[in-house]
C-alpha cells in the first residue's frame, strides 16, 4: 500500500553563490523598514502584518539601488514567546512564501499558538522586486509545444528586460536580507522550516547565523553539495527505483501491472506525437487544455 501511495504522490508531484556575510553589517545599517502595516492574503480572512524592508540590491554598493524586501507577520494567537518566531522558507528557488500563506498557517497551527509565523519573500521572488518574464508561469510550459520554443532566444530576451542586476539574486545574498528582516522586527531567534529549495537556505542559515536559530526542520531536502541543476538526474533515480518497489511489491504491482512497459509506451507515444489533454487547472480549477510533450 506504501508503495501505491508513492505511485499516486508522484503522478500528483507539482515540483516545487557567493557574496561575503561580512558586509552582512552593512546591509543591516543600510536596511530601512516601513512602518508595520496590515493586509489580507489569499484563503485567509484575518488581518495580518506586513511590511517591507529596503536593502541594498548590491551589498558591496550600500549608497546605491535599493530593493524591498516583503514580508509578512501571521501573529500568535497567544505570544507566549514574543521574541522568537517559525520563519518558513519557500521552495522553488522561485516561490513567494507571502502566496503561500494559507498552506503556512494550515501546516504550522499548533506552532501559531504561541509564536509568529514568519513570511518573507525572497529577493527576486513574490513582491520583492520579482524577476519574472513576461508570461511567465509555472504551467507555462504545459500550455504550449516547447519544441518549438527557443529557449536561449527567450532567456536573453527576458534578461534584458528585467530591472535588475541579476549577479545580486543569488541564495547568500537573500539570506543576509532574512538576517536584515529578523533583527528589524525585533525577534532573538527563529525557528526555521525549509521545505524543497528551502531546505538549502535553511542549511545555509546554520553554517552562517546559527546563533540566531533554536530549532530546524528540513522538508524534502536539497543537499548543499549537490547542484540544483542535478536534480533532473536524482528525479530519473527516484523513479527509477519506484518502478522496481512497484514491481517487487505484490499489491502495487497488481494495482498496476507492466507500470515500466506502459510508461516507456506513453513517453514514445509522446515522442512521436505531442498531444493536447483537458483537465483541471491547478490553482483555478478550471478545465484547461494542456500540451503535453515528453518532456
Amino acid at each position: 500500500m506504501a508503495v501505491i501511495n508513492k505511485i499516486w504522490s508522484m503522478l500528483a508531484l507539482v515540483t516545487i553563490f557567493s557574496w561575503s556575510p561580512i558586509l552582512f553589517s552593512q546591509a543591516l545599517a543600510n536596511g530601512l523598514a516601513e512602518p508595520k502595516g496590515f493586509c489580507y492574503l489569499n484563503g485567509l480572512a484575518e488581518r495580518l502584518r506586513c511590511g517591507y524592508v529596503s536593502v541594498a540590491e548590491d551589498p558591496g554598493k550600500p549608497n546605491g539601488r535599493k530593493i524591498d524586501i516583503h514580508y509578512v507577520v501571521m501573529p500568535a494567537v497567544k505570544p507566549v514567546y514574543k521574541n522568537e518566531a517559525l520563519l518558513a522558507i519557500a521552495g522553488g528557488p522561485g516561490q513567494s512564501a507571502i502566496d503561500n500563506a494559507a498552506l503556512f498557517n494550515s501546516t504550522f497551527s499548533k506552532v501559531r499558538e504561541t509564536r509568529d509565523i514568519l513570511l518573507i519573500d525572497q529577493r527576486g521572488t513574490g513582491r520583492s522586486n520579482p524577476l519574472a518574464c513576461p508570461g511567465d508561469s509555472a504551467l507555462s510550459p504545459l500550455l504550449m509545444d516547447g519544441r518549438a520554443f527557443d529557449v536561449i532566444a527567450e532567456t536573453k530576451k527576458c534578461l534584458n528586460a528585467l530591472d535588475a542586476d541579476v549577479a545580486m539574486y543569488n541564495s547568500t545574498i537573500a539570506l543576509n536580507d532574512f538576517e536584515v528582516v529578523r533583527q528589524t522586527l525585533g525577534y532573538e531567534k527563529l525557528h526555521l522550516y525549509g521545505i524543497s529549495y528551502g531546505s538549502r537556505m535553511a542549511q545555509l542559515y546554520m553554517r552562517h547565523y546559527g546563533d540566531s536559530l533554536v530549532t530546524v526542520t528540513l522538508d524534502g531536502v536539497v543537499p548543499m553539495q549537490i547542484p540544483v541543476i542535478a536534480v533532473g538526474l536524482s528525479v530519473d533515480r527516484a523513479i527509477d527505483r519506484l518502478l522496481k518497489d512497484c514491481a517487487e511489491d505484490i499489491a502495487c504491482a497488481d494495482k498496476f501491472p507492466n507500470l515500466t512497459v506502459i510508461l516507456g509506451t506513453i513517453n514514445s507515444q509522446l515522442e512521436n506525437q505531442p498531444t493536447i489533454i483537458n483537465t483541471f487547472h491547478p490553482v483555478t480549477g478550471e478545465p484547461t487544455d494542456f500540451f503535453l510533450t515528453r518532456d
